[in-house]
């Protein structure tokens, strides 16, 4: 999961994540981090995760509908 994301990206979660309040980062201190600045150099990984992302689920909704499709042939055959 985690191998298309910066470290930049990293960090801010881990600075977001950190349970202790006065070490947490701020508001002030995510709005002005280099990864939300737009210093992040590998957004296109990103988008292509996502399109990758969106392909595999049509995909597995085709295959369902197909299954679904046979079972009902099934079905229909068995009630004649």
């Amino acid at each position: 999961w985690w191998d298309n994301i910066s470290d930049k990206a990293k960090d801010l979660e881990k600075q977001c994540l950190t349970v202790d309040a006065l070490k947490r980062i701020t508001a002030e201190g995510v709005l002005s981090h280099a990864w939300v600045m737009g210093e992040a150099p590998d957004a296109k990984l990103n988008t292509d995760a996502l399109k990758k992302l969106q392909a595999n689920k049509k995909l597995k909704g085709a295959v369902k509908k197909v299954q679904a499709m046979q079972k009902l042939k099934g079905l229909t055959a068995a009630a004649q």
